[in-house]
């Protein structure tokens, strides 16, 4: 398979947002009356907040006092009339994270975004490929002095070079393969273990939000622009005659300034939105580094937690091309990926992103497997080494999916024992579903923008959370199996599939170690095995039960049951027997799925059945199903014996 002719569809990236999301940062803040209140901080760079431990918002009124958050009558958040510690927020009525609403987080990326200005070609150079230079720009505000933290800790977050080290450097070295070599260089050069620092003309409050009271010189939203650019532009000035021009800070020939970090002394507080970690660039004017132009930057703060490698590998993935891959409310809205993925949530040291994102944005994948789902007489043992194996070979497969060339399944294996994978939840496989109509998970809104990344996990559907932490299959985790009749089970964006006909069957996913395992079985199409025929459901009213019989299927070795797509049973036999006391009064759907040797077949016999719960003498309702597709056929027949059903 060739990159450019099979996966051609994957390289049509749309536009990139970004942002580091955060959670549970500590933080601390000091009422108008010197009462200090810890707390903490969560969020991204369009929206962040303020919480406690029990997650109520906390916001800072116009009198300056810092107090619970609720919402006014148009659904802004604002407020309340109590103050931090004064009260239990519960026992006032106040409800925990009180955020934005979605439309209006969206509306915020929106309006950042809207003045990207989309790099030029690459003038025949491979993207994100060869030495890729790094400016660090060092900024403090008027009257602070020297930045608290020490060169070499600072140096050693970007360049550390050691195999075993949490730096910038070495994160890319792992996750390109070898294939991008990152280096980072700072200005004003330092002074021994001394970080020396642009000194700007304005105090931190004037880049901070206005308040009448304890903040008159803050900005308003439309200072901000003209506040954080000028910021920028004077300290490039500043330093400019300190870079040397022979440093090739534009590797890719577009006539920008590849990467710049800003490092600003001190630590934010949540409600600090111009200080808080973010990428984005200087649209307003032309900004120059001698002949080169800085656009793309991303904003650290020294302190406060925010300022790790984990934010800085997040970020640079971003300026190399990477979308996010989470969604603004990630527990109300399906967390589409989690802690496994650099790009929906940062641990310390950074985890790896998946294989496909490597492939896609990275470009350091030059292709994959495509499993082959038209021969449902295929049976074939496949082999995954981990996503961080420095070969980068065999570390994933795709499982096309036939209604969606845009979708398909992707499999690959994640190892705790990695260096930079070693803060995920647990190893083992992991089973993805692609969508390449999205340009990552930033814009889901459960309607027209779905996910491009979505992770498969144990009770997760296209409704429900599930729980994405044991997302890993592995014979350690009990989790073998991915198809119909498993938990997760697969599915697809827009399916026009019913809930049996997925041509995927993986089985015998092995034990974790330096490679993983996994069994393949196409089946569905032309020539696969049938379910089981003549499959009737009788409710036998008189004895309280549902009596289900098929005819036996040769391929079959036994047979799973299910009502409602939720499994009840294995069974040898062609009948089956299910009781009233397990079941509600009304419409259910019940079906057989035969299984041979483990394999699945396609096609499971179906039947759509009333359950009439009462003590009556006869109530029979039958429907046949003679279609291995899992249509019905005939006609359906009721009679009630008893005077009362009659009308």
């Amino acid at each position: 398979m060739k990159r450019h002719l099979t996966l051609a569809l994957l390289l049509a990236i749309g536009f990139i947002t970004s942002a580091a999301p955060l959670k549970n940062i500590p933080a601390r803040i000091t009422q108008p009356d010197g009462k200090v209140i810890d707390c903490f901080a969560s969020g991204d760079e369009f929206y962040n907040y303020l919480h406690d431990a029990n997650g109520f918002t906390i916001v800072r009124a116009e009198n300056g006092y810092y107090c619970y958050a609720t919402k006014d009558d148009k659904g802004k958040v604002v407020a309340s009339p109590f103050i931090v510690g004064s009260v239990d927020p519960a026992s006032v009525g106040l409800k925990p994270y009180t955020k934005i609403s979605k439309e209006e987080y969206y509306a915020r990326r929106q309006a950042r975004e809207q003045n990207y200005r989309k790099p030029q070609v690459r003038n025949g150079k491979e993207l994100n490929h060869g030495l890729y230079n790094n400016l660090v720009v060092f900024i403090r505000f008027a009257g602070d002095t020297y930045h608290n933290t020490s060169f070499p800790t600072v140096e050693a977050m970007f360049n550390d070079t050691d195999y075993n080290a949490n730096s910038l450097h070495n994160y890319y070295h792992h996750a390109s393969y070898n294939q991008i070599d990152m280096w980072s260089y700072f200005y004003p050069e330092p002074d021994g273990e001394v970080i020396l620092s642009y000194e700007d003309i304005y105090p931190k409050q004037y880049y901070q939000p206005y308040n009448s009271v304890s903040n008159p010189i803050g900005y308003l939203e439309e200072d901000r622009v003209e506040r954080e650019f000028s910021l920028l532009e004077r300290a490039i000035a500043y330093i400019e005659d300190m870079v040397p021009e022979d440093i090739d800070f534009d590797y890719n020939d577009d006539g920008l300034v590849d990467n710049v970090v800003f490092v600003c002394k001190g630590e934010t507080g949540a409600w600090n939105s111009l200080l808080w970690p973010h990428r984005w660039w200087i649209f307003d004017r032309t900004v120059m580094l001698h002949d080169l132009q800085v656009y793309d930057f991303n904003l650290q703060l020294e302190q406060g937690g925010y300022f790790n490698v984990s934010t800085l590998c997040h970020e640079m993935f971003h300026s190399l091309g990477a979308p996010d891959l989470y969604h603004y409310d990630d527990i109300a809205n399906l967390t589409p990926v989690g802690p496994w993925d650099l790009m929906a949530g940062t641990t310390e040291p950074p985890q790896q992103t998946s294989a496909y994102m490597k492939y896609k944005y990275g470009n350091w994948i030059e292709d994959f497997p495509v499993l082959n789902t038209a021969d449902p007489a295929s049976f074939d043992i496949h082999e995954l080494e981990s996503v961080s194996w420095e070969g980068g070979r065999r570390n994933g497969y795709i499982i096309p999916i036939g209604f969606d060339p845009n979708q398909f399944f992707f499999i690959e294996y994640r190892d705790r024992n990695d260096l930079f994978d070693r803060k995920l939840p647990g190893s083992g496989i992991l089973i993805y579903l692609i969508d390449t109509s999205f340009c990552g998970n930033a814009g889901w809104d459960g309607n027209e923008n779905l996910d491009e990344v979505y992770l498969f996990r144990p009770g997760g559907t296209p409704t429900e959370v599930g729980n994405i932490d044991h997302a890993n299959f592995s014979e350690g985790s009990k989790r073998t199996s991915f198809n119909v009749g498993t938990d997760p089970y697969p599915f697809a964006h827009n399916q026009p599939y019913s809930f049996y006909d997925w041509p995927v069957q993986i089985t015998d996913i092995s034990a974790t170690g330096d490679r993983m395992s996994f069994a393949f079985r196409a089946y569905g199409g032309e020539g696969s095995a049938p379910g089981p025929n003549n499959f009737v459901t009788h409710v036998n009213s008189p004895a309280h039960q549902v009596e289900l019989s098929w005819e036996s299927d040769p391929y079959a070795g036994y047979y799973n049951v299910y009502r409602d797509g939720m499994y009840i049973a294995e069974v040898t036999d062609t009948t089956f027997v299910y009781p009233y006391t397990e079941i509600d009064n009304g419409f259910h759907i019940f079906s057989v799925l035969s299984v041979d040797a483990g394999l699945m077949h396609v096609y499971s016999a179906e039947s759509k059945t009333w359950v009439i719960l009462g003590d009556y003498e006869t109530i029979d309702v039958t429907i046949d199903c003679d279609s291995p597709q899992g249509t019905i056929g005939g006609e359906l027949e009721v009679s009630f014996n008893d005077p009362k059903m009659r009308a």
